[in-house]
């Protein structure tokens, strides 16, 4: 439906995690030959434009003129070009990614055609929730120990080697009976959100236990594993000690063992 709609413009669906935007999917009518599975800084991308505007919507008739895109790479590789982007958002306003168009040559994107840029990524919005409620712990928002041998099959390619950390946050049972379950779970919460923190880009994360996480870290061949991994471990404790948790104006570290 969406060919028929944006004929002339290569369509893509990427996604991003503040560091990395990555191209997921792509239906090439522009014939810009942009790859399924490229990936790009996050603040470099088109689609940066789309998730930081206010609406939540970008729309740039002629590249060559917009501040950001005038002195891209593309543009310059292009000569010219247009670009609409719709962000990809769930029900709490959380950004999923960016549903773009994209061609090498100016357009003026209609009033219709924006409503339905926006309709399509409403409709992916909604399909990308129904998937990570069956992949992703509700709590912290990690994926399921039982979800990475497909996302590492569908990304053991992109890298030379990678690595697997077992991390196991020490104390919960305890931590729990003195200050209830509601400052546990916001315990847990934080040292998810320090791992995103600590670790790169493509790195896959899961929950596999009520206290026990699996890290999965890709290296490509200039990388020495062991050494990262290593460095890496040690930028997480420090951020784990940097960072410690609040509880009735007393300040408690996380322990990882």
């Amino acid at each position: 439906m969406m060919a028929l709609n944006f004929p002339n413009h290569t369509i893509f669906f990427a996604t991003n995690d503040k560091k990395m935007n990555v191209i997921r999917k792509v239906l090439d009518q522009a014939a810009l030959c942009i790859p399924e599975g490229k990936e790009d800084p996050y603040q470099e991308s088109f689609c940066h434009l789309a998730v930081e505007a206010p609406n939540k919507n970008i729309i740039i008739p002629d590249l060559t003129k917009h501040s950001f895109t005038k002195e891209h790479r593309f543009t310059k590789q292009a000569g010219s070009g247009s670009f609409m982007g719709a962000a990809v958002t769930s029900g709490d306003g959380e950004a999923l990614g960016t549903l773009c168009l994209v061609s090498n040559h100016t357009a003026v994107f209609s009033e219709e055609q924006v409503t339905l840029l926006q309709g399509y990524a409403y409709i992916i919005a909604r399909a990308l929730e129904v998937e990570q409620s069956q992949m992703r712990d509700s709590l912290t928002g990690l994926y399921l120990s039982s979800a990475l041998p497909s996302l590492f099959e569908n990304k053991k390619e992109d890298y030379t080697s990678w690595s697997t950390l077992y991390i196991n946050l020490r104390g919960t049972r305890i931590f729990n009976e003195l200050y209830g379950f509601e400052m546990g779970n916001l315990r847990l919460q934080k040292t998810a959100k320090m791992l995103y923190e600590a670790f790169p880009a493509g790195s896959l994360f899961a929950r596999a236990a009520q206290d026990k996480f699996i890290v999965m870290l890709p290296f490509t061949a200039n990388e020495n594993p062991r050494m990262a991994t290593e460095l890496y471990t040690e930028k997480l404790l420090q951020h784990l000690k940097e960072a410690p948790c609040v509880i009735n104006k007393e300040h408690h570290t996380f322990v990882l063992l």
